[in-house]
């Protein structure tokens, strides 16, 4: 079942990167693009952080970490840690997981990155937040603050 889920990712991921070329180059164009390079960063981070989220929240959400809040062993584990509702797990589940694939999605359509990237920001700024509530070590809050951090410098190269 993993492999399915990430041999689809590859290939969704390989065509948006492939036609991406046409609309980076209707953006320069335009005057949209600063450089080439700025391109390719935004591309990288945008693969990272989508698969890293959906490999999280899809694939290993049931997996013992040594970033999960409190002695949690899963994230719906945390979420009670943090004092959560159950129905709270699943808003978040709903919007992580959505933002991320359209966060994939904005390598082809430009126009989905801000909101995907500021939303996820916010809701990885919310994960920091939660660590911090429950006296967690900083170090646990690291992957979040990191995707957090990345999802910032995407929407900031994107303007």
């Amino acid at each position: 079942m993993k492999k399915t889920y990430l041999t689809t990712l590859f290939i969704l991921i390989s065509i948006l990167c492939f036609s991406h070329s046409q609309t980076a180059e209707h953006n320069h164009e335009n005057g949209l693009l600063n450089t080439e390079l700025q391109t390719y960063i935004i591309i990288g981070l945008k693969i990272i952080v989508g698969l890293s989220i959906l490999n999280v929240w899809l694939i290993q959400p049931n997996k013992q970490t040594k970033w999960r809040g409190g002695s949690a062993s899963s994230i719906s584990e945390e979420f009670e840690v943090y004092g959560l509702s159950k129905s709270f797990y699943f808003a978040i589940f709903f919007l992580k997981v959505s933002l991320a694939i359209l966060l994939i999605a904005s390598i082809q359509f430009d126009v989905l990155t801000l909101a995907s990237s500021i939303g996820l920001a916010i809701l990885l700024l919310g994960s920091v937040a939660m660590h911090i509530k429950v006296k967690d070590p900083l170090i646990k809050s690291f992957p979040a603050f990191l995707f957090m951090l990345m999802n910032v410098v995407i929407a900031l190269l994107s303007l």
